[in-house]
């Protein structure tokens, strides 16, 4: 029933998807970026990164149980789950953990806020949680969290080595701007907005090479960000 439920929900949002609510945004498509592969999976996308020394790390486990294109890509690189050293989650809606249902075997990482759903939804248990304010380190790579609660209450923003990965907490459009994604989708907009603020400072002399957005394209920089929230 779980999985019906889950999957009912997947097919609902795919419709939405369509609709104009998300019109406007920046096509996903496959490519790599630097040590970041994007693997699209229609609606969504997940990543693949280079930690050195043969170990990859995903964030996000992506919308298909059977995380077909994850594997397919893994495949392609010459790769197994065992050259996974873990999975970032951004947070734990549908789209974002199917995946784990096959991925077995490797250590999901994730904040606090998402242990119930994540055990309800697919019986995962994180191996390790992601705090604010604690890098975390995968192979050569350190991973700085940003808790950004405005989208769900578990969700993040992660950057890795001048790479922003923002999870659904914005999205990029095809004019090479930044936005929220749909209101409906996010439990508090406002504190989505107050979120993307409080990231400009302290994000402040960083480096920020690309920006990754879930449900769009990235964006090279920062500076959409940095325009979106002036313009707050």
């Amino acid at each position: 029933m779980k999985m019906w439920v889950r999957r009912f929900a997947l097919l609902s949002l795919c419709v939405t998807l369509a609709g104009c609510d998300f019109c406007g945004l920046a096509p996903i498509e496959a490519e790599t970026i630097g040590f970041v592969t994007v693997v699209p999976q229609g609606f969504v996308s997940s990543y693949i990164l280079d930690v050195g020394g043969g170990k990859l790390v995903l964030i996000d486990a992506g919308s298909n149980a059977e995380a077909k294109e994850i594997c397919d890509e893994l495949e392609a690189k010459g790769k197994t789950l065992a050259d996974v050293e873990a999975i970032v989650l951004t947070h734990a809606h549908s789209d974002h953990i199917a995946g784990l249902e096959t991925l077995t075997g490797v250590p999901v990482y994730a904040h606090s806020g998402v242990t119930e759903q994540l055990g309800e939804e697919v019986g995962a248990a994180l191996a390790g949680e992601l705090v604010e304010g604690e890098p975390v380190t995968f192979g050569a790579r350190s991973f700085s969290i940003y808790h950004m609660p405005g989208h769900s209450p578990g969700s993040v923003s992660v950057l890795v080595d001048g790479m922003l990965f923002f999870g659904d907490n914005a999205a990029s459009t095809d004019q090479g701007d930044m936005r929220l994604v749909p209101e409906n989708f996010s439990d508090d907009v406002t504190r989505n907005k107050e979120d993307l603020e409080g990231l400009v400072g302290k994000l402040e002399g960083a480096s920020i090479d690309t920006m990754f957005f879930s449900h769009s394209g990235p964006l090279t920089g920062r500076s959409a960000l940095d325009a979106y929230v002036a313009d707050l």
